[in-house]
């Protein structure tokens, strides 16, 4: 529903399903999971033959482990706090380039190209600096764990070489045993790596599940279909809508009816509700009470998806997409001929414009349709 875009902006939403997706689940998911595997029999290995060398020298060895534990729960918390607020950071420097480009006429209309810029540097420094605490965590946890090891290669040296002299320890036993020792360093470095990419990819979903918990607005749970036998007649019985969220209701105990074949115009001073009115006719939005009526059936009885196809539609503010005329018109349905598709173009006088286009029907309009004029993406819309 629109609530979900009012707590979601663009920007946001496409952080999180792209670059927490594709930069944090992806490698946790697939390399970061086959490296983990990979790493634990390689130590698995080495250990089995530590032991088969000298059980006692490879306790000494395995020493640093309660400590890299340690580190890793105490990291944790302050992992998870940069890599959220890292994301946040990400997030709203989306935003801010979205509204940028999107908003790039206006901009330039009344000058405000300094004022964006520094908005946008404000928003690049917060996520310059947010990478930066973000890494400096990842840094020093990731070389606790290569230098912890290369520690131990120490420790082997000092306590082997104290084995060799008092208990008879060889010097080939000592040195093949070194070689396990470094040998080691990497496969612990690998799920050092992985432990706090878990921690990011831990926020990352949690991100991901935000936008699942989010409450529906419009639940799809009707049966009924709108047969021909349904008269294409509306009843608003004292309906009321707004936000939970809001004080305060956009409309308040409306009741109206509207018959098979009449045409009505809502006239109301701004802001009175009539687009709310309006979007609950293909349940954009749900009355918050009373009930809206299509020939004496209930419009929540229906499924959401045979309403909406039985029902044309043109919001006030044309949305388009940056496609050609045709597929906008067309707008991914496959069962229309050409035949209609002129007869839409001539319906919504567009046919003597579209003459005077380069490729007619094929050529594309740009971004939401920059290309051309606002009538004429009103008239796109309608056809």
């Amino acid at each position: 529903g629109p609530d979900f875009f009012t707590h979601f902006r663009t920007g946001d939403l496409v952080t999180r399903l792209t670059d927490d997706v594709a930069e944090k689940l992806s490698w946790f998911a697939c390399s970061g999971i086959f490296r983990l595997y990979e790493a634990i029999f390689a130590v698995l290995f080495i250990v089995v033959m530590m032991i088969s060398i000298d059980p006692w020298l490879t306790v000494w060895t395995a020493g640093p482990l309660p400590l890299l534990v340690l580190i890793f729960f105490k990291s944790s918390s302050a992992l998870d706090r940069r890599y959220d607020h890292l994301q946040k950071r990400i997030s709203s420097f989306n935003a801010v380039m979205e509204a940028c480009f999107s908003g790039v006429r206006v901009i330039k209309a009344y000058v405000r190209e300094k004022a964006q810029e520094e908005k946008f540097d404000a928003a690049a420094e917060d996520r310059r600096q947010a990478e930066i605490d973000a890494v400096k965590v990842t840094t020093v946890v990731d070389s606790l764990y290569m230098y912890i090891w290369q520690f131990g290669v120490v420790t082997v040296l000092a306590v082997g070489g104290f084995m060799v002299i008092k208990r008879g320890l060889t010097i080939g036993d000592l040195g093949t045993f070194v070689f396990y020792t470094v040998w080691l360093i990497f496969p612990m470095f690998d799920i050092g790596q992985f432990l706090v990419k878990s921690r990011q990819s831990a926020v990352s979903i949690d991100r991901l599940r935000e936008l699942e918990r989010f409450p529906v607005m419009v639940k799809d749970i009707g049966t009924e279909t709108c047969t021909h036998s349904v008269k294409p007649a509306l009843a608003f019985q004292d309906v009321s809508f707004g936000f939970p969220e809001q004080e305060g209701r956009i409309l308040d105990g409306v009741s109206l009816r509207v018959g098979s074949g009449q045409t009505v115009a809502l006239v109301g001073k701004v802001g009175a509700g009539k687009t709310w009115l309006v979007n609950m006719i293909p349940r954009l939005v749900d009355p918050s009470g009373g009930s809206i009526l299509l020939d004496s059936i209930d419009l929540r009885r229906f499924t959401l998806a045979d309403l909406r196809r039985n029902i044309g539609y043109v919001p006030q503010e044309p949305v388009l997409f940056s496609d050609t005329v045709r597929n906008n018109i067309l707008f991914g349905r496959s069962d229309i001929s050409d035949d209609l598709l002129e007869w839409a173009v001539e319906v919504a006088q567009l046919k003597e414009e579209l003459a005077a286009f380069p490729n007619g029907l094929d050529t594309p309009i740009g971004t939401r349709g920059m290309s051309i004029s606002g009538g004429q993406k009103q008239r796109l819309a309608l056809a």
